[in-house]
């Protein structure tokens, strides 16, 4: 059962200075692994009843990441009854200065928990200590 698809990123860029250090504006077929990493399996974090596969992160051609929310098995042993998906840049891009814009929509359905996350460098005292929440 599908529970959500809604393009969720339309535009991420970088300004620092008013120059753009970094962006993605998500045109092509597929993810640029120069700049997006998956992260797959459960983190075990959180009580997430999710298992992340790249399957759910896809891009839909008109310029638009789109991350998949389904209700099927997944996992080890089909143990998780949920399947998204997760990327980030960590290691692929660090800023010190600057703006960071993104255009997001986020669906409005119960038990989902989208979030768009910017952590500092280095993650010396775990991500809660050091994450801001968009």
């Amino acid at each position: 059962m599908l529970l959500a698809t809604i393009p969720f990123l339309r535009f991420l860029s970088i300004v620092h200075a008013q120059r753009i250090v970094w962006h993605d504006e998500f045109n092509g077929t597929r993810l640029d692994p120069l700049k997006w990493t998956y992260d797959v399996g459960s983190l075990n974090v959180n009580n997430e009843l999710e298992y992340y596969q790249p399957f759910n992160v896809w891009l839909n051609g008109a310029g638009q990441l789109v991350i998949t929310a389904r209700a099927e098995p997944a996992g080890p042993n089909g143990l998780f009854n949920y399947t998204s998906g997760r990327i980030h840049t960590q290691n692929l891009v660090a800023v010190q200065y600057g703006r960071v814009e993104a255009r997001l929509k986020v669906p409005m359905v119960a038990g989902l928990w989208p979030a768009f996350w910017m952590q500092l460098r280095p993650r010396r005292h775990g991500w809660c200590a050091l994450a801001t929440v968009w």
